[in-house]
């Protein structure tokens, strides 16, 4: 039974599904419910073996691996499919991330080079004012 299953209220072990299904098609004596307790005793334990019991299990003609097999296959593809999910969640996030970090790369490189043109007007500033600095000094010994 999957973790979505609804469980049934008269057997918590069994679906909704599989406890209306039993009613459906008259599964109901005491006999039958007594069966249902063996086989999800059986089940019970047959879902706690390992895969190589399984296959020892089904060599020694104690169990058919076909329907756990498949469960586990199931199992399997929905962990995939839930760890897909994650991975997908995980690439939108980094990918937002990065978008964020570009912008801000962006500003930060266009704010460096407006600060380096500014500090080359100054120079250019210091410059002129040394000139004219040098020119007054000229003039003024000369004069």
């Amino acid at each position: 039974m999957g973790p979505e299953a609804e469980t049934s209220p008269k057997q918590p072990k069994q679906s909704a599904a599989f406890s209306q299904f039993r009613e459906a098609s008259g599964a109901t004596s005491p006999e039958d419910q007594e069966r249902v307790r063996t086989a999800q005793a059986q089940v019970d334990h047959l879902m706690q073996v390992s895969a190589e019991e399984l296959v020892l299990l089904h060599q020694m003609g104690i169990a058919s691996i076909d329907t756990e097999m498949a469960r586990r296959s199931l199992e399997a593809t929905n962990t995939n499919t839930a760890a897909v999910h994650e991975l997908h969640a995980s690439l939108t996030s980094l990918q937002e991330a990065t978008a964020r970090s570009s912008r801000r790369l962006t500003a930060l490189t266009i704010a460096v080079g407006a600060f380096a043109l500014v500090l080359l007007g100054l120079s250019f500033v210091l410059v002129g004012l040394a000139f004219v600095q040098v020119i007054v000094a000229i003039v003024l010994a000369h004069g």
